[in-house]
């Protein structure tokens, strides 16, 4: 099982393709989405059968795994100068 931040915009909800271990991560995500976009109007987590495949840093926010593990395959295990991993700058509402 996996949970997936939702954003609802208009009438619809909708996913960005990522999915979390915890219920708690996908909230932090969907609740940082919501803070950056000017259409949302609500959010939430969903549960899923799908893999996780990111995980949520208070600090970087979405960092998605297989970057992460391509990372550590190349013996980068530490990010240089707490870099950001696929992360979008951050801009509050």
């Amino acid at each position: 099982m996996s949970f997936r931040p939702m954003v609802k915009v208009g009438n619809e909800w909708a996913g960005n393709g990522i999915w979390f271990a915890t219920r708690e991560e996908a909230e932090a995500s969907a609740r940082d989405l919501y803070g950056r976009w000017t259409l949302v109007v609500d959010h939430r987590a969903d549960e899923s059968e799908d893999p996780v495949n990111c995980e949520w840093d208070p600090a970087r926010g979405n960092v998605h795994l297989e970057v992460v593990n391509a990372w550590l395959h190349a013996g980068r295990a530490h990010l240089r100068g707490g870099e950001s991993v696929c992360r979008q700058p951050r801009h509050s509402r």
